[in-house]
């Protein structure tokens, strides 16, 4: 970490020394914007640059091995002794956090400083930005597209539109934005103080940049420049002035001065950018690390493996082996050109093992003519008196790779117990005398036994014991049978037959999605039978619950028995029915109940009840439903006093063929006249001819109320707006709203479904 802040503040001081030296008093303000953001990333992110390169040398190869080499021991070996200096490090990264906390805290009271004046003063919004009027007596300064001013002045107008100008230069090209990164910045780096004086060049470069704003306004340079001086207050700018937004301070006024007077040409300009490369490339160069990794020039080398159990046993490629036939096996991995390849065997051994076997399978080793020998395991048994400390490293040693050393004594050190070496006579003699025979059986536990006892004897009592047994190579795996094919061949029948078996679901499950479209045809022409039953039951319970009044009763809906569904236009014209036979109705109640309004009124609301009534008549016939008449508006008659006024007449019959137009064009005609006594008949579909009596009234429909009883009998299931409910609440709601519609579907051995709601 230290390299990285020395190297970043040397890049740093360097690209600052080229700034002040080469662009600082030029007048190219936008290229020294940019080069001054980009030197800040540049100086950071260079020191943290490594390339990698990458050397190849040639593999290390060893001979053939008949010493033992042994390294990452751990035989107990005392801890190295403790350094006596401090160290210092965790110290200098508390003082390092401290720094950042004391930085950071700066930061944000300047933030909240900036906000609260924002929210305690009163703003003003104009041409895109935002003039906060403050109380102090500071400077104009400007953060983002706020620009701060003392509200006296800007009252009065005391302040040039050449200042309005320079601030609102800061806020148009967001020189804010540069600030608040340099700032964290400085809380991030604090320990380099060259981000300080990058701050300062950047922030100068800003009132650079506001000044040739306003000059290239035609303003006199002499003018603007006195406009300044007169703005400018030491004691103010250091009691009230945050550190965040862009203000006129006098540190900077005479290099302002100075560089409002000079010019740059185009020639200097590219003369001085081009210079910058090779500074970069230096740099570049300089402060990046470069790492050199060695790398093996690639050879066709090849690793056999050899593992090692914890009873002696050798597998080589996951393959059992006997120690005797290891040298033959090892033979079969080496490539045919043995010579242009580098043949190594690894040994390892997660459990212990006696050093006198890791020999003897480095000498089986040694008979396929392998010259590099790597072993690996957890655990060496071996004399002490064996152990060779430094012994050199040549061609012919064995690395040996171990996490433990178990050192015996030599005279405890006798190879296998009596009672081991006895196990291992009778088991080797039991299979000696049977290998002799045509006919024997080998168990793998045994052969495991033999060789991990084996394994265990010295070199005398294995030439004193009995022979091992030439075992004979245990036989290959057997073929998979050709039912495995036939197998397969079942399975791809079955999964077509299973495609098969998807594919009519899939045409059962489109034939089941018209079905239920066909049901949802049902349930809707059912819903337009239950809208027309209900209809005539409000109606009829409307009608009898009109008051005995001196004011004729509104006219009831028809009753539909068609099947189709009603146009948009008819669905307008009953709710506007509705809407105008409610409010007839609540005018009569309140003049006979409370006596507002007057007569002439409630008699024009009923004209145009009747006018919207007659109508619906009209639409109601074109489109094939039944409507009752209802007379015209009747003059009054008091209570208990006779009426004069004549009943309805009684309903003719056409007795001549009669098309649906010519029966729409009379009942306009009659309506027209005002005589729209008698009752709307249907209207044939084809001309027919009418004779003898009408037919009798339809019979009256339950009411929603006794169909809910009926269904409750019935065991159904009732919803009220799509939530589910019982049946006493059902039928309480029904009680208490009488306007509400039903509808009813039911399946085939299945319990009726009821939902209710106030429309459909």
């Amino acid at each position: 970490m230290l390299i990285y802040i020395l190297k970043s503040a040397a890049c740093l001081a360097i690209l600052l020394l080229f700034y002040k030296l080469f662009l600082e008093k030029e007048n190219m303000h936008v290229f020294k914007r940019f080069y001054l953001l980009g030197s800040l990333l540049f100086a950071l992110v260079v020191p943290a640059i490594v390339f990698t390169e990458y050397v190849e040398v040639a593999p290390v190869t060893s001979e053939r091995v008949q010493e033992v080499v042994v390294t990452n021991l751990d035989p107990n070996i005392p801890p190295a002794l403790e350094s006596d200096v401090l160290d210092i490090a965790p110290l200098l990264w508390i003082v390092y956090f401290l720094g950042m906390l004391f930085f950071g805290i700066k930061f944000l009271k300047n933030l909240f400083q900036i906000f609260r004046r924002i929210r305690r003063n009163p703003k003003y919004k104009s041409s895109g930005f935002i003039q906060v009027l403050l109380q102090e007596k500071i400077p104009p300064h400007t953060f983002f597209k706020y620009i701060f001013l003392n509200k006296s002045k800007f009252e009065s107008k005391e302040i040039p539109k050449e200042v309005l100008l320079h601030e609102e230069t800061h806020a148009r090209e967001r020189h804010s934005l540069d600030v608040v990164f340099i700032e964290l910045l400085q809380v991030i780096f604090w320990v380099n103080p060259l981000i300080h004086f990058f701050k300062k060049a950047i922030k100068l470069n800003h009132e650079f940049l506001a000044d040739r704003a306003v000059l290239d306004k035609d303003i006199d340079p002499v003018t603007y420049q006195n406009t300044l001086l007169s703005f400018l207050s030491s004691e103010s700018a250091k009691k009230y002035q945050p550190t965040l937004p862009n203000a006129i301070n006098y540190s900077s006024i005479k290099k302002r001065f100075t560089v409002m007077k000079s010019k740059t040409s185009k020639k200097s300009i590219v003369l001085r950018s081009f210079l910058l490369l090779p500074l970069l490339a230096i740099l570049l160069a300089g402060f990046t690390e470069t790492k050199i990794v060695p790398r093996e020039i690639p050879t066709s080398a090849t690793i056999i493996e050899i593992e090692v159990n914890s009873n002696g046993k050798i597998w080589l490629e996951d393959v059992p082996v006997q120690l005797n036939r290891l040298s033959g096996k090892l033979l079969a991995f080496f490539p045919e050109d043995s010579s242009a390849n580098v043949v190594s065997v690894e040994i390892n051994s997660e459990e212990a093992i006696n050093l006198n076997f890791i020999n003897e399978i480095s000498e089986e080793i040694q008979k396929a003519g392998i010259t590099d020998i790597i072993v690996f395991v957890e655990e060496v048994i071996m004399p002490e008196e064996e152990y060779k400390d430094n012994i050199e490293i040549t061609s012919e040693t064995v690395i040996l790779k171990t996490n433990k050393m178990t050192f015996v004594e030599t005279s405890t050190q006798g190879g296998a117990t009596k009672e081991q070496v006895a196990e291992y006579n009778a088991l080797a003699k039991k299979y000696n005398s049977m290998l002799e025979g045509d006919r024997f059986t080998i168990r793998m536990t045994d052969v495991e036994r033999i060789e991990h006892l084996h394994g265990l004897m010295t070199e005398e009592q294995r030439s004193n014991a009995e022979p091992f047994p030439d075992f004979p190579e245990p036989p290959p795996p057997p073929e998979a049978p050709e039912e495995i094919e036939e197998e397969m061949i079942e399975m791809e029948r079955e999964m077509e037959r299973q495609e098969l078996i998807m594919k009519e679901r899939e045409v059962e499950m489109k034939e089941l999605e018209h079905a239920m479209e066909e049901k949802e045809i049902d349930m809707a022409r059912q819903e337009r039978r239950m809208e027309e039953q209900e209809t005539e039951k409000q109606e009829r319970a409307l009608g009898k619950q009109e008051p005995q009044t001196d004011f004729p009763a509104p006219p009831n809906l028809a009753y539909r028995v068609d099947q189709k569904p009603l146009s948009n236009k008819l669905k307008r014209l009953l709710d506007k029915f509705a809407e105008k036979r409610e409010l007839y109705r609540n005018a009569v109640k309140d003049y006979l109940n409370h006596g507002k309004g007057n007569e002439d009124k409630i008699q024009d609301i009923y004209r145009n009840l009747l006018e919207v009534y007659d109508e619906y008549k009209v639409m109601a016939n074109d489109e094939g439903v039944f409507a009752q008449a209802v007379p015209v508006f009747a003059p009054k008659v008091k209570k208990g006093e006779p009426s004069d006024i004549p009943p309805p007449p009684t309903p003719t019959f056409v007795s001549v063929p009669v098309t649906p137009e010519e029966a729409t064009d009379r009942l306009r005609e009659d309506l027209k006249s005002k005589n729209s006594n008698g009752e709307i008949t249907e209207v044939p579909e084809s001309p027919k001819r009418l004779t003898g009596s009408p037919p009798p009234p339809p019979p009256t429909p339950k009411s929603p109320l006794d169909h809910a009883i009926e269904m409750a009998k019935q065991g159904a299931t009732f919803y009220y707006k799509k939530k589910k409910i019982t049946s006493d609440e059902a039928i309480a709601i029904l009680k208490k709203n009488k306007d509400l519609s039903m509808d009813i579907s039911k399946t085939n051995g299945e319990k009726p479904i009821v939902k209710i709601d106030t429309h459909f």
